[in-house]
């Protein structure tokens, strides 16, 4: 899994690299800016199957304290939940 920032939020690609079962991944973004701010997003949740990958948008809007920050200097996923379904 994969976040990147963009104008309107983080888009994040969650890719299966094994096996073909359909799951849903859900977890936390936590991203530190250069002065400080601590910028977050709890709940994010995308599904995948067959050894594919899809993108889930996260918009400014769900990033706590996004405002705040003037850059990002490390982004974490955190709290990293796989089930199967």
């Amino acid at each position: 899994m994969n976040c990147t920032g963009s104008a309107t939020g983080m888009s994040c690609v969650i890719t299966e690299t094994e096996g073909d079962a359909k799951l849903k991944a859900c977890w936390d973004i936590k991203a530190v800016c250069k002065n400080g701010t601590i910028v977050s997003a709890k709940g994010n949740c995308g599904e995948v199957s067959g050894g594919g990958k899809t993108t889930v948008e996260v918009p400014n809007a769900k990033l706590e304290n996004e405002d705040k920050c003037d850059t990002s200097v490390n982004t974490t996923l955190e709290n990293l939940a796989l089930t199967p379904l």
